[in-house]
């Protein structure tokens, strides 16, 4: 979405009330800094619903808005392909001669009706609704993807103890595999889910993720698929696959609309099989001060005093997902204004700020934290 629509976007919400100025102002703030869409920041930080913003994007662009729960014609959903439906986010809703009627939650995305028309053959016509909601109602309407996956999928892989390294690439690259993996990173960002874990179990294997920092089984995997699953994972982090005895940690990025996801991978050995963690970053989740922290007045305060003494050491504690890593990037934050030198050490750097010297634990190339503290 362009600077211009955006600024058509923000005044709709205010002007219906949806939003104050000063909530906006605060918005496009981040949203600069970040790059990601205006509509994605403001839900990000709970000022609108989803219900909100698609109604100002339908006004905005002319469009109707339609309400769930919907009912869509079995005619004009076999104008769509499932994977179309649910890789672009659409639900075709009526038919009418060579009309056909697609409920879409980002009119933007690009080549959206373009896909849709030369697949249907039909005009396509656009209504607005929330993004969940469509979501919601494909999977009700075509079926979940990841079953018709593992179904196709079988019991195809070789033991777990064997293979060479031939092999165990023709694994993680069959395309059942691949779109597995695919599948569960992008339910993880749709759960808003933290990290996800992939382990043996049992006779086959577990994906598990952690949403509000409980873990809760996602899907199953069969027998004989959990290494092509921790392989492919492997490739896309950069790690060497041929080393199952010994921990590695790696990385890459997935796009998310207008934003790029970090995610940081971990592999460890354990008895029946490798474990592979995924943790799910978003750069635009960095704090931009303390301020926007939510702490109590009280503790924001003794906190900034703390960070203007000349020396110590500042603990931050907590289980997985608790703040450690946010409430710290909000101190780096806070301090890098210029004025004073800022060195970090980090294993891993999850989020980055300019201005600062970030350096990155590398055992193997002799960078570790005594070194760096040099």
């Amino acid at each position: 979405m362009d600077n211009a629509r955006e600024d058509v976007l923000g005044r709709l919400l205010v002007d219906s009330g949806a939003l104050t100025r000063a909530a906006l102002d605060g918005a496009r703030e981040e949203q600069r800094r970040s790059g990601r869409p205006l509509g994605a920041v403001l839900l990000r930080k709970g000022l609108v619903d989803e219900v909100q913003v698609a109604r100002a994007v339908a006004t905005q662009m002319g469009l109707a808005y339609v309400a769930p729960p919907f009912d869509p014609d079995p005619a004009a959903l076999k104008k769509v392909q499932p994977a179309l439906a649910r890789g672009k986010g659409v639900l075709p809703l009526s038919l009418k001669g060579r009309r056909l009627t697609v409920a879409v939650g980002d009119p933007l995305e690009a080549d959206v009706i373009d896909h849709l028309r030369f697949q249907s053959g039909c005009h396509v016509e656009a209504v607005v609704a929330p993004p969940s909601a469509i979501a919601r109602a494909v999977r009700d309407v075509y079926g979940g993807e990841l079953p018709e996956l593992l179904e196709r999928l079988g019991s195809t892989g070789s033991p777990e103890g064997r293979g060479n390294l031939q092999v165990l690439e023709q694994e993680a690259s069959a395309a059942p595999i691949v779109r597995i993996v695919d599948h569960l990173i992008a339910t993880a960002i749709d759960r808003r889910a933290s990290d996800i874990h992939i382990e043996t179990h049992g006779a086959g294997s577990r994906v598990r993720l952690r949403v509000d920092g409980r873990l809760a089984t996602a899907t199953e995997l069969p027998p004989g698929t959990h290494r092509a699953a921790i392989s492919r994972v492997k490739i896309m982090a950069g790690l060497d696959i041929s080393v199952r005895r010994r921990p590695q940690d790696g990385g890459f990025t997935v796009r998310q609309g207008n934003a790029e996801l970090t995610v940081r991978v971990s592999t460890i050995p354990t008895q029946g099989g490798e474990k592979a963690v995924l943790r799910l970053l978003d750069p635009g989740d960095a704090p931009a001060d303390l301020a926007s922290l939510g702490l109590s007045s009280h503790d924001l305060v003794r906190l900034r005093q703390i960070l203007k003494r000349r020396q110590g050491v500042l603990l931050a504690a907590g289980p997985t997902g608790s703040g450690k890593t946010t409430t710290l990037s909000g101190a780096v934050a806070e301090l890098s204004g210029g004025k004073i030198n800022i060195v970090t050490l980090e294993d891993p750097i999850e989020y980055t700020f300019a201005g600062v010297a970030q350096m990155e634990i590398d055992t193997r190339a002799g960078v570790d934290f005594p070194s760096g503290l040099r």
